[in-house]
């Protein structure tokens, strides 16, 4: 995911409409150009972008004063839950450092106290479970398994209620397929009338909001822009097959 791309629609979100210069104003006095790379130029090139996306609007041209036309943008609906889908998961993504990381700390007042703390709660259960995947593989012994199948429940425990009284029932270490590109697939299967897949690994952050996307896509039969890099058909022969940013919507 792009930090720029986040800081845009989150400071265009803050004013309700803005356009380039406003947005650029803004991130400079949060000194986003040190901490987050944030250029003038890719300000108005995500601004641009997005528009085309349908993600923000223009609602109005102001004259300049010295210079060309302003254009002000607000968001869309799609736009929201770009950026809430962005938000959440540059909160609780352990792969996603700074700059991206940076700007959602920024940002992160915008959502509700409890929300944060619960994505903040999974990107450090993610970062400690990390030491588990590295220790543990098809040919470690039991006990080193249950060891570590205890451990991992002590720190479930620390997050999700109702486990005081939970326990290690059965335990087996597999190995988990993911999709060659690293992300999820979501949206008709090419070749399958009816068949609708949902595939992710983020599905405890992320299935309220994915499945509000998904409804909205069987129910209106057009995709919404935030699935569009997701969708099934890019892995048949004659897809281009786009760049994806770290950490997108998976």
């Amino acid at each position: 995911m792009s930090a720029t791309r986040l800081l845009v629609l989150g400071v265009v979100r803050m004013y309700g409409k803005a356009h380039g210069y406003q947005v650029r104003r803004e991130l400079l006095t949060w000194s986003a150009d040190k901490w987050g790379n944030v250029q003038p130029g890719s300000i108005y090139h995500a601004l641009k972008k997005m528009n085309s996306e349908g993600l923000l609007e223009q609602v109005d041209v102001e004259p300049g004063k010295s210079g060309p036309d302003r254009t002000a943008y607000r968001l869309t609906d799609e736009g929201e839950q770009e950026y809430q889908v962005l938000l959440a998961k540059a909160l609780s993504d352990p792969e996603l450092d700074h700059p991206e990381v940076s700007a959602a700390i920024s940002l992160m007042t915008t959502l509700p106290r409890q929300r944060v703390i619960t994505l903040l709660k999974h990107r450090l259960l993610h970062l400690e479970a990390e030491d588990a995947g590295a220790a543990v593989d098809l040919h470690t012994p039991e006990p080193e398994l249950r060891r570590w199948a205890a451990e991992l429940l002590r720190r479930a425990r620390r997050t999700v209620r109702g486990l005081d009284d939970a326990r290690v029932a059965e335990l087996e270490v597999c190995a988990r397929p993911l999709p060659v590109d690293g992300q999820s697939i979501v949206g008709r299967l090419p070749g399958a009338p009816g068949i609708y897949v949902a595939v992710t690994h983020s599905g405890v952050t992320l299935a309220a909001h994915l499945s509000r996307l998904i409804t909205e896509d069987l129910t209106t039969g057009s995709p919404p822009s935030s699935l569009a890099l997701y969708t099934p058909a890019r892995f048949t022969p004659s897809a281009p097959q786009p760049p994806h940013p770290r950490g997108t919507v998976s």
